[in-house]
This record gives structure tokens, sequence and C-alpha cells, in this order.
């Protein structure tokens, strides 16, 4: 498709392409090491797939809008969505900063994983979350104690967990409280991602022109084949006195809309 969309001087416009509207960025075996607390496959962009855990580079450190953590666990699936208030965010960026707490709450949690036990104190949830070094520690989770305080929680609901007694790195470990044990799942974290373009029009005056004999100001943003990416095109140093902004938007294998 090849068009022009038409906004005014010193505006926002977003484009949606409308591919996959949840691409794969990363599977998870609750039963295996590979997304372990620990593991260096979080900290980069490569792409591998070993049994059922798997990650999709592009997706995983592409900006994105929205995430999606989909829980499979006793035949059953259970999905919290995410969504970055920070446009330059990626799900390594997530996973590997600093912590970032959620607020989906103790129940939407235990509901991942229906069949697992709980402790009822600490309940601290978000990515990167942690009680200590020593204790339960997870990259996106929800941690539990017997005790009341989250220093010595031992327990979790969440993805790339460990603890003193967990025997599984994603689903639900829990140790002293009501239904112990490990409870693993199989997770898939899917993304929506955003791009931005951005024009500065007192560089390129010609560019403003919708005249199709004037020279024009291109440019663009790769987008990985398969990402469902919102683009925010932000035009600045407009002059007020100009005719409307003319933006050509040009995509080979993509339905615009």
């Amino acid at each position: 498709w090849n068009g022009r969309v038409r906004f005014p001087n010193d505006a926002t416009a977003a484009l949606t392409v409308a591919e996959d509207p949840w691409p794969l960025a990363m599977t998870i075996d609750g039963n295996s090491e590979a997304w372990r607390y620990t593991s260096q496959a979080w900290e980069d962009c490569g792409s591998w797939h070993i049994g059922r855990d798997s990650k999709l580079g592009a997706s995983y450190c592409d900006n994105l809008e929205k995430a999606q953590i989909s829980f499979h666990s006793d035949g059953r699936t259970t999905t919290l969505d995410y969504e970055a208030s920070d446009s330059l965010t990626s799900l390594r960026d997530l996973f590997t900063r600093r912590f970032v707490p959620t607020a989906f709450g103790a129940p939407a949690w235990r509901n991942l994983v229906p069949a697992a036990g709980y402790q009822p104190n600490c309940n601290m949830e978000g990515f990167n979350v942690a009680s200590s070094s020593t204790h339960a520690r997870c990259r996106f989770g929800l941690l539990m104690n017997d005790q009341p305080d989250c220093a010595t929680a031992d327990s979790f609901i969440g993805i790339g967990c460990v603890a003193p007694l967990a025997n599984v790195t994603s689903g639900s470990s829990v140790s002293h409280g009501v239904g112990n044990g490990d409870f693993p799942a199989y997770v898939e974290v899917r993304i929506q991602g955003r791009g931005v373009l951005r024009w500065d029009a007192s560089n390129t005056p010609s560019w403003r022109d919708p005249d199709p004999n004037v020279g024009t100001k291109a440019t663009s943003l790769p987008i990985p084949v398969g990402i469902h990416a919102r683009f925010t095109v932000q035009v600045t140093n407009c002059d007020p006195t100009d005719a409307p902004v003319m933006l050509g938007v040009a995509a080979a294998a993509w339905d615009m809309s």
C-alpha cells in the first residue's frame, strides 16, 4: 500500500501495522533451567529454541507498547497484560534493569496457577522482584511468605524465579504454606512493539510542499518482520503559515490501517 496521510502542523499522528497482533517473544518451560533467574538468556538479543524454551531476539529487544504473559497450567490458559509507561522500554529492559512494581493483585497471580498453594504475606509483585540474594527472586512475579515480612520470602508465582526450596523456574513454588510444593507452568510472552519517527521541518523545507515535482524528505524505521508496531510520527518546527504537512507512507508487505 502507498498513500499519504494529512495532518495539521505540529501534530502527532499514529499509524498501526496490522500483522500478527501479538507476535511471540519468548516461551518458558517451568521445568527447565534455560530461563532460570541467573541465566544469561535474559541479558542479550540472541534468538534460540531449545526444547520448549525459546527467544525471538527481535521481539525481545524491540521497543514495546504492551506485553502479554500467558500461563498454561492445569489445562487452563490465563493471561496478564502489561502496558509499558516508557515508549523506549523493551522486554530485556523490563527483565534486567530495576524493580518495576505492578498492581495485578494476589488473586490475579494465584489464578495463573490455580492448583498451586500460597502463603498469605508479603505479596510484593513486579519485574525484577526480590526479597534478598538468598531468598525468593523473580524476573516477573509475586513473592509470598508465611512470615509477616518480605525480606525472608521463600515462595513465588512467576517466571525466571529462584528460591531456596524451589525446583521450578516458572510457575509456582510454595514452602511452609497452604498447599506446599512446586507447580511448573509453560509460559508464552508476546508483545506489541512501538517505534517513533521524527522530522524537524526546519531542516527540510521542501518536504512540506505537496507538489509531487518538488523534492521530498524521506526516512525509514526498520521494524522486524511480524512485529505489531504503533508508529508515533512527530513533526516539529513547522511554520504555522505553511500549508498542512503531507506525509507519505509506504509499506511493501503490510496492511496499513
